[in-house]
């Protein structure tokens, strides 16, 4: 088995950091997003894992070299822009060994759900396509995944001003391909897989939907979802999981740490963490490795990334600092992200 990474959108959604650092490496609670997605894979017997890359394949190749992993791993640089279908074909084309079932995940999702369930269900299922849908309250606002009472699914409905009774499902951003999905997928040109190749997927072929939610009614747990797609998404997330790990301890999502610690209130702490005495953290306050906080600074609803500085007496709410960004002595602000963008 095998499974492939997308990991080469520009991360637009998520600027200005990205500005600093391509997605993919964004420290999120001190590991890079990478590492999250390739834990969510750690139960699989893979032969291989190709990660997608594009923009900043270099720096995403020195982060993975520093990671300590069960299986081989390949990085494809794509030639130019090609969408995720594109993508994914360019990928399999450099790599002609890979073959069914393939695990194909978006390089943003943060999850724990067990993917080796899902491949269980797609062949139990003797699927073409398995597309995992994650449920949701308001549909409004997503496109969301039409299915037939047997599982099968039908088409895809964008954004449904009157989507009925539920329950709902979005495309979770994780998928296992067979055999007859992989001889359909088009080699050549740009296109999306959720545009274009999953609607014509599920006119011809055996395209079945995964609901998370699933694996919850069969274990008794509960399964952590979220995507690090936007700049607001990327800010939620790390209260996310620190409220996770609350509950169900740090390495229920993420693996095994000792190099930070937690406190009440969703407070964050790196080991190499320099606060002074005096700092006062209010509320869902992450502090990164390196990051310092000066006497009488005071922090709510704020992430320092590493090396952040904040002086002495500001004063930061609902703030992300960037990685090596300064706050000066005094400074008071609110709903913004801070950066020294970089030179030339």
């Amino acid at each position: 088995m095998f499974a492939l990474i997308l990991a080469g959108g520009q991360g637009t959604r998520l600027r200005p950091l990205t500005e600093l650092l391509p997605k993919p490496v964004l420290p999120l609670l001190d590991r890079p997003v990478i590492h999250y997605v390739l834990w969510a894979l750690r139960e699989l017997e893979l032969e291989r894992v190709i990660l997608a890359s594009g923009h900043g394949a270099d720096r995403l190749r020195i982060e993975v070299s520093l990671l300590d992993l069960p299986w081989s791993l390949s990085i494809h640089r794509e030639r130019e822009p090609r969408g995720t279908g594109g993508g994914v074909a360019e990928a399999l084309e450099a790599h002609p060994e890979v073959g069914a079932p393939l695990v194909v995940m978006n390089g943003d999702i943060i999850t724990t759900l067990p993917v080796r369930e899902v491949v269980a269900f797609h062949e139990r299922e003797r699927a073409d396509l398995t597309i995992v849908g994650f449920p949701v309250r308001d549909p409004s606002r997503f496109g969301l995944i039409e299915v037939s009472s047997d599982g099968f699914i039908r088409g895809f409905v964008e954004k449904p001003s009157s989507p009925g009774g539920g329950p709902h499902y979005i495309n979770a951003g994780i998928y296992v391909f067979g055999e007859r999905a992989l001889e359909m997928l088009p080699r050549q040109g740009n296109f999306s897989l959720e545009r274009d190749f999953f609607p014509a997927a599920a006119r011809d072929l055996r395209v079945k939907m995964y609901p998370m939610g699933l694996e919850v009614r069969d274990s008794g747990g509960e399964v952590f979802w979220a995507d690090v797609g936007t700049i607001e998404s990327f800010f939620q997330v790390h209260f996310d999981i620190l409220y996770w790990w609350h509950l169900y301890g740090m390495e229920s999502l993420g693996g095994e740490r000792d190099d930070a610690s937690l406190f009440k209130d969703y407070v964050y702490l790196h080991r190499s963490a320099d606060p002074a005495r005096g700092a006062r953290f209010d509320f869902k306050v992450v502090v990164s490795a390196r990051a310092s906080v000066g006497q009488g600074a005071k922090l709510t609803e704020t992430i320092l990334m590493p090396d952040a500085v904040v002086e002495e007496e500001a004063e930061l709410e609902r703030v992300i600092v960037a990685p090596g960004t300064v706050v000066r002595r005094g400074e008071k602000i609110s709903d913004q992200v801070l950066y020294t963008k970089p030179e030339g």
